[in-house]
């Protein structure tokens, strides 16, 4: 069994742009290696391989995803917060208690009620271009639409999703480089703070900081609210976004989804196995344990690669293909076990009432130049803008695409 001084050695850093530019490209060339340290950023073991990923994810008692002690561990390599976030960055038995205060707003049939309050934010972000005949369908559409629903669901301003979206990506996307994360989580949190006094002073509203605060103590709640605006603006704009680059690179696809809008869910959950937008999340061992017959060492950090895991052959069969007949898809998008993903049916329904959309009004919509990816993409994912041309159409009416030849 290897140990940190005898098993493969790669110096990786999961915030180098370089891997942000293709990391498939990376897990590829590590395929054979499931399991590797790297002694950067204070040293960690890379988990890629479907099975170690799994095993890491579902065994929550050996693989700690909170804090250890104050500002050590986490979900981050290095940690973002000085404080764990609420509920990914907790451990049991707390950790289930504070899961259940949302399961049943986040669950599907609460999120279906919800549909049409989707439905009209993509309608209405979709208005505000479709008569130019061209867009940023990052930062017109897949940006504004998640951003604007979480922050209604809170009870935040929506009108400000801007601000919101700009300081969450600050944070994201710079997660390498403390001296830019930290105003950011600074800022979130001085609007929360603000959020929280008002429904003191005014009362409770019919939002989710408001049951949150009933239901929690006051930093528990706050720090709840902060994940939730957290990966509720990122992950699912760039989930939109990746969903879309791949809809313009394969015509067959696109004409599919077209033709029969049926097969659509089920492209969504290709979309997520193919481009993951939650890239790696990180974990600590508790305890001496095996993994792809490496030891890991009691207090040793670990990043669980879930987008190398989606695109593990043994498991996926032509993982570089996407292919919305797949069957059984098994993807590790939303992660597994205690801490899965709370908002993932919101993420579908999102994903599927954008592209519903976008194709029944824009169907022959293109994107404009070389796909730019913002520069770190350790958690995150996803495209920086995405310019587009498309017919031009009419406000909340299906656009006609132009005549071949």
């Amino acid at each position: 069994m290897d140990t940190s001084a005898s098993a493969p050695t790669i110096a990786f850093d999961h915030h180098d742009p370089v891997f942000a530019r293709d990391p498939y490209e990376f897990y590829a060339s590590v395929r054979e290696r499931p399991v590797f340290w790297s002694p950067l950023h204070g040293g960690f073991w890379l988990v890629t391989g479907y099975d170690e990923v799994r095993q890491v994810a579902i065994d929550d008692a050996t693989f700690l995803s909170g804090h250890v002690e104050p500002g050590v561990g986490g979900v981050s390599i290095p940690t973002l917060s000085p404080v764990p976030s609420v509920p990914i960055e907790v451990d049991n038995p707390d950790a289930e208690r504070l899961r259940k205060v949302l399961l049943a707003d986040l669950a599907p049939r609460a999120v279906e009620r919800r549909a049409p309050a989707i439905r009209e934010m993509v309608t209405r972000a979709i208005d505000g271009f479709v008569e130019s005949g061209r867009c940023d369908l990052m930062n017109d559409l897949a940006k504004p639409v998640p951003a604007q629903m979480i922050m209604h669901w809170l009870g935040l301003d929506d009108t400000r999703w801007a601000e919101f979206v700009d300081t969450v990506h600050q944070m994201l996307h710079s997660a390498g480089d403390l001296e830019r994360v930290l105003p950011a989580v600074t800022r979130i949190s001085e609007w929360i703070t603000e959020a929280m006094a008002e429904r003191r002073t005014d009362g409770f509203r019919d939002d989710l900081i408001s049951k949150l605060m009933q239901s929690l103590s006051d930093d528990e709640a706050a720090s709840y609210t902060f994940t939730l605006i957290v990966a509720g603006l990122d992950t699912t704009s760039a989930a939109i976004g990746n969903a879309l680059v791949q809809i313009d690179r394969r015509p067959e696809l696109r004409a599919r989804l077209l033709a029969e809008p049926a097969v659509l869910p089920f492209a969504v959950e290709e979309f997520l196995r193919y481009d993951a937008p939650l890239q790696l999340l990180a974990r600590t061992a508790a305890r001496d344990v095996e993994v792809g017959g490496v030891r890991i060492a009691k207090g040793d950090r670990l990043l669980v690669g879930w987008a190398a895991a989606n695109r593990d052959p043994d498991v996926f069969p032509d993982p570089s293909a996407i292919d919305a007949d797949r069957g059984s898809n098994r993807h590790l998008a939303f992660g597994v076990g205690l801490h899965r993903c709370l908002g993932s049916n919101v993420a579908r329904s999102t994903m599927r009432i954008v592209l519903e959309e976008l194709l029944r009004r824009l169907p022959d919509f293109q994107l404009v130049g070389e796909v730019e990816r913002y520069p770190d993409a350790a958690l995150i994912y996803s495209p920086l803008a995405l310019p587009a041309t498309f017919t031009a159409g009419s406000p909340s009416a299906p656009a006609t695409p132009v005549a071949a030849g």
